[in-house]
């Protein structure tokens, strides 16, 4: 349940390896956010990279860390953390494409606190 719906901020980036991804609301692949919205959080197993995606992106790391692989994708200015299949055959450098699932995204306000799912749209 933390995991899943942290409480605030701090709750959602100590819990996963690699933190959460917190993004400002309008970035791209985002659904609409609820109106105080501040953040938008997105777990790395969230963000599927490949055709289909919504998003342009630009691989800028690939880590290999044994039973897992995260990509590092630059989207417009943003840096967001992906989960990979091992041998997924990507590249630095390469062009991609990103799909966040909507419903995933955990929405913060302004002072770091998860805003409840009935305020979402």
């Amino acid at each position: 349940t933390v995991y899943e719906r942290p409480a605030n901020i701090h709750a959602a980036q100590r819990l996963g390896s690699p933190q959460i991804n917190l993004l400002p609301p309008g970035s791209p692949g985002l659904p609409a956010p609820p109106p105080s919205a501040a953040l938008a959080g997105v777990r790395p197993e969230d963000v599927v990279l490949g055709n289909g995606g919504t998003v342009g992106g630009r691989i800028l790391l690939i880590e290999h860390l044994g039973v897992e692989t995260v990509a590092t994708v630059e989207v417009n200015g943003e840096t967001i953390e992906a989960f990979v299949e091992h041998l997924c055959g990507l590249t630095i450098g390469e062009e991609t494409q990103i799909a966040i699932t909507p419903t995933s995204v955990i929405w913060f306000d302004a002072n770091g606190n998860r805003i409840d799912p009935q305020e979402v749209p």
